[in-house]
């Protein structure tokens, strides 16, 4: 009944690609141009629900979830 295991027995290693021992290079930032797309589909699907949404404001399909949602997506 004596089965400790030694730490010397105990290894413990990460996988090779988590070793940051083997990256070379600097790191490089993300570019925030990337963020412009998006950015403006926001803004476009945001006038496009308000002007929806006070275009068809008699209907009883629309409330005011929709300039809700266009607020929050601008």
């Amino acid at each position: 009944m004596n089965d400790e295991i030694k730490d010397e027995e105990v290894t413990d290693a990460l996988p090779e690609d988590l070793d940051v021992h083997g990256f070379v290079g600097p790191y490089q930032f993300p570019d925030n141009s990337r963020r412009r797309i998006p950015g403006f589909l926001y803004l476009f699907f945001s006038i496009g629900i308000f002007s929806l949404s006070k275009l068809f404001d008699s209907s009883p399909f629309t409330n005011w979830g929709y300039v809700a949602s266009a607020i929050t997506l601008a």
